[in-house]
């Protein structure tokens, strides 16, 4: 095994009489670096005064029974040149290759990472992945994530995930404003799901044929759904609710494309959510509103300068629930809804994912740069 142990001492530590023993010194953690290519057998456990460094162009395979047991500090950063490997084992059941822990972790890093077949449970306080890029091929349980964390902060930028339509993609618990941003998702169930988090922001994702939801949020507050697009979602597009964890509240999703879904967007359980521009494109359900809980605590959702064409153009709203909007246009007429504009729409090119729209009638005031879906 590739690896070297380093122990940093901090002239600074001389100086100093006494200190927090809540505070963490980190200018004096023993440094565990891997590098080249190595194999793990076993569990490794990382003490609370320990950090495992793994260095760029590493590689390490772990084996049925190996992972790294984190109660310290986890680096793995690397560049485009020389990625950083992680592979899981070979067998089908899932593979855990990474658990941190709350009493004492603080920081799980990683970027250019290419992460194959081995999951991620972490209880660290700052999770941050940065070019990380997941593959799949296992078969996973339904509650099986490819990262999992439970506290703390959480960034995922400019990374993927590869499924193949078994397990879960990034499912974040209890954060203060997780971000999810300029990154793919392929064949993975419920790619991006907040639980219990506030202030999140999902930007600038590609969602691409799962066999469950794509975004989930349950018991969030103040989420932003901004400027993805989801394609082949046989299920929701994007769930907002609760599921067992408490409603959602104050959503906001904006600039969203829904092409050939089951269900666009899925309001429930008594939560509120507002929507705008947003094209809806041979799916078959394009808003649903479930449950609302009683006349005092409806299912709320409101929506603005939104498309809706193809084969479906329906909406469904069930009792209490309250749905509003303005500067709607379908080219179909929905049932109950005679404020809409129904009218011929045309776009620049579907087929080549270009949804601009070039026809020529919308609501008053309204035009094709505020219309829909803006690429």
């Amino acid at each position: 095994m590739a690896f070297r142990f380093i122990l940093i001492i901090s002239l600074s530590v001389l100086l100093i009489v006494s200190c927090d023993q809540d505070t963490k010194d980190f200018n004096n953690l023993r440094e565990i670096i891997y590098n080249g290519e190595n194999i793990i057998n076993e569990e490794i456990w990382i003490k609370a005064d320990e950090k495992v460094i793994i260095e760029a162009g590493t590689k390490i395979t772990f084996g049925p029974n190996g992972s790294f047991q984190i109660e310290g500090e986890f680096e793995a950063i690397a560049n485009v040149d020389q990625p950083i490997i992680l592979v899981g084992n070979d067998a089908l059941a899932a593979h855990t290759i990474i658990h941190t822990y709350d009493n004492n972790s603080v920081n799980l890093l990683m970027e250019h990472v290419q992460i194959n077949n081995g999951l991620i449970f972490s209880e660290s306080e700052n999770n941050r992945f940065i070019e990380v890029h997941i593959n799949n091929n296992k078969m996973l349980e339904s509650d099986d994530a490819m990262i999992r964390t439970w506290r703390g902060s959480f960034l995922f930028e400019n990374g993927s995930i590869k499924g193949n339509n078994t397990g879960e993609g990034l499912l974040v618990h209890s954060s203060k404003e997780p971000i999810v941003r300029n990154s793919v998702f392929d064949s993975i169930p419920d790619a991006v799901e907040f639980i219990e988090s506030s202030d999140g922001e999902i930007a600038n994702c590609f969602f691409y044929y799962m066999a469950d939801d794509g975004v989930d949020n349950n018991n969030c507050q103040r989420t932003k759904i901004i400027n993805n697009e989801f394609y082949g979602i046989t299920d929701r597009a994007i769930e907002i609710g609760s599921d067992g964890f408490g409603l959602s509240e104050e959503i906001h999703i904006e600039n969203n494309l829904f092409v050939d879904c089951h269900i666009g967007i899925n309001i429930k359980e008594s939560s509120t959510a507002s929507v705008s521009q947003a094209t809806f494109y041979h799916t078959r359900l394009n808003i649903e509103l479930l449950y609302g809980s009683s006349v005092n605590f409806p299912t709320s959702l409101n929506l603005f300068n939104s498309v809706m064409s193809g084969e479906h153009a329906w909406i469904s709203n069930n009792e209490n629930c309250i749905f509003t909007f303005t500067n709607l246009m379908s080219d179909q007429a929905i049932e109950g809804m005679e404020e809409v504009l129904v009218t011929e729409i045309e776009f620049r090119d579907p087929d080549f994912f270009d949804f601009e729209i070039v026809s020529s009638e919308f609501p008053l005031s309204q035009n094709s740069s505020n219309m829909g879906y803006q690429k």
